[in-house]
């Protein structure tokens, strides 16, 4: 059945999500962050979540909204999800002992030449004194499923910040990113974010895949840890990151990231695969300023 357009508006309740120590290096492992902030948990102080971190606790409700019947599909439609992109906006750090309360509204659904398009805004909040820890904004593209009624969306979309849009200068910075034929295994455990394109080969080939894909919210992460150390800021200095998930990226092969700071403290980025096909565009990362 199509995706009904007058779901857009409609809120998914509320998950939460206890951090420990464990989850937050186990996090970080997958993603090969190695920096003592998020590392090494007997520094003074202890250790804070890699900022792309806040997909754990948003996939909680995430889950929910889709269990729940997100835009009125049965559940081989939902199947046919993939994630298109996200832009999150970081408050404040992800440490250990935080309680987490995470909410979504369906903001937007459209129609698009692969399907339909819906927009989640995610809400990550500190559970006891609600104040906000993370805002995003994630994109889900249903494959082959067709919009019912007119294109809809509610509420306000965050702007890019300024120099976000300017184009990757020609002599941006390079570099090779690996990734490990058994990489997406360890991120869907270390993220509880599961669906079997990922892991399981039969899987990925029955839903017409050449093989298994790397989550788009993997690059994501790696793309912000290489730009953070090649530009020497802490993982607590990121305030934005944000991409669009374009080409598919393989376990085994290879990823080059381009990026070069286009305003203060705006990094402008894209990856590559190894077809050299854009599997991030658009990418952006704000870091604090001094």
């Amino acid at each position: 059945m199509p995706f009904d357009a007058n779901e857009v508006g409609r809120a998914f309740g509320a998950a939460e999500t206890m951090v420990d120590t464990r989850r937050i290096l186990a996090f970080a492992a997958a993603v090969g962050e190695t920096d003592p902030a998020v590392f090494d948990d007997a520094r003074p102080g202890g250790i804070v979540a890699p900022a792309s971190f806040c997909v754990v606790p948003e996939w909680q409700i995430v889950r929910a909204a889709r269990e729940a019947g997100l835009g009125g599909l049965t559940l081989e439609e939902r199947r046919r999800v993939v994630h298109a992109g996200q832009d999150s906006v970081f408050h404040r750090p992800i440490r250990p002992g935080d309680r987490l309360r995470s909410e979504a509204v369906l903001v937007e659904a459209r129609s698009i030449p692969a399907g339909t398009l819906a927009l989640l805004r995610l809400s990550t909040t500190e559970a006891g004194s609600g104040d906000p820890v993370a805002t995003s904004y994630a994109s889900f593209v249903y494959r082959g499923v067709a919009l019912k009624g007119e294109a809809r969306r509610v509420g306000d979309v965050s702007a890019p910040p300024e120099g976000s849009q300017a184009p990757l200068p020609a002599d941006a910075a390079a570099v090779d990113i690996a990734i490990p034929r058994t990489l997406p295994h360890l991120y869907t455990e270390a993220t509880g974010i599961w669906n079997p394109i990922h892991t399981e080969r039969k899987a990925a080939l029955a839903a017409g895949l050449p093989d298994t894909i790397l989550h788009g919210t993997t690059s994501w992460a790696l793309a912000a840890r290489e730009i953070r150390r090649a530009h020497g800021f802490g993982p607590a200095a990121i305030r934005r990151l944000s991409g669009r998930f374009a080409a598919m990226v393989v376990p085994g092969s290879a990823l080059r990231l381009h990026h070069a700071e286009t305003a203060p403290g705006i990094i402008r980025f894209e990856l590559l695969n190894d077809a050299g096909e854009r599997a991030i565009d658009r990418g952006c990362l704000a870091v604090s300023q001094p």
